[in-house]
């Protein structure tokens, strides 16, 4: 430094302006020579170089154009477990279906063979069976001998939900008699 030139009378630190000592003792008792620096002083900061523009793609910041992300992707996920809910349901209920098919042909073969071995017409007999228990006969058989006798039914029930492009109905067979 030379004697002619005095330093800023302030400088910056951290964001905050900070008066600059002025005189004081000189290190090593030389006139003009560096300042003694007490501990709670610092060095005086050094701007940086301002710094080349940026080039490429620009990352999006954190900002106002992202608010609402969270909602639609909350959105997003609670459609996909409601189209997953709907799937498993509609899937139980026509398992159910086909169960109830199972069941009613069972019933209406047995019910059939219940009225041959009584003397009365078992196809009569199956499809007022069938008939209650919500579903349509579709086939009846009996073959009787002297002794031995069998009734063969064939049962359709409607499936519930009826989608497009899913099944419109369930069918069953069932065999019973005496044999």
């Amino acid at each position: 430094m030379s004697a002619g030139i005095a330093p800023p009378p302030v400088r910056v630190t951290g964001g905050r302006a900070l008066p600059r000592p002025v005189g004081g003792p000189v290190a090593g008792g030389e006139p003009g020579g560096p300042q003694s620096r007490h501990a709670s002083q610092s060095t005086p900061r050094r701007h940086a170089p301002p710094k080349a523009p940026r080039r490429g793609p620009r990352r999006a910041t954190r900002g106002a154009d992202e608010r609402g992300a969270g909602t639609i992707l909350i959105m997003i996920c609670l459609m996909f477990l409601l189209v997953t809910a709907l799937v498993a349901l509609t899937g139980a209920s026509w398992m159910r279906c086909a169960h109830d098919a199972r069941n009613t042909a069972d019933l209406a073969a047995l019910a059939g063979a219940q009225a041959m071995a009584d003397g009365a017409d078992a196809c009569a007999a199956a499809r007022t069976t069938a008939a209650a228990n919500g579903a349509t006969l579709d086939t009846c058989r009996t073959e009787a001998d002297d002794y031995r006798f069998l009734v063969r039914v064939g049962v359709r029930v409607r499936a519930m939900p009826a989608l497009p492009g899913g099944p419109a109905q369930f069918t069953a067979t069932a065999t019973a008699g005496r044999t």
